[in-house]
């Protein structure tokens, strides 16, 4: 099972990689479903299990590299919280994002309510005083 979700993993970021080229050198006329699945040499069926759109693959390859990109940047201040004592050696920056991403994400996409003044403080300090270091 692990080794399919590997595999699936690199399908997904082989999908994205080619769908970001094409973008990138057609602008977003471009790029197709079956052009996409033609250059990372899958079947286009792949493609719209995951995406039913165009529009919905195009806004996942930038959310992933986003995210990806943002978890690298991101993670010198994990180290550092770390080496203070503000996080446990173990804490995970991928998981601890995840939550902060996900609380954005339900408050204005499912509950349709805004991310009013506070927020941010209030959601980290929920996360953080989950995952603190305990003495």
């Amino acid at each position: 099972m692990q080794q399919h979700h590997g595999q699936v993993l690199r399908r997904a970021q082989d999908v994205f990689t080619a769908t970001l080229d094409l973008l990138t050198a057609r602008g977003f006329d471009g790029p197709t479903i079956e052009g996409v699945a033609e250059r990372c040499g899958v079947n286009k069926t792949t493609i719209y299990r995951w995406w039913p759109s165009k529009a919905a693959l195009v806004a996942a390859a930038h959310a992933r590299t986003f995210f990806a990109d943002r978890l690298a940047r991101e993670r010198p201040v994990f180290d550092r919280a770390a080496a203070r004592g503000e996080l446990p050696p173990d804490a995970d920056p991928m998981l601890l994002m995840d939550l902060l991403a996900g609380a954005v994400w339900v408050r204005v996409a499912f509950r349709g309510l805004p991310v009013g003044d506070g927020f941010a403080e209030r959601a980290v300090a929920a996360v953080l005083d989950g995952a603190a270091a305990r003495p």
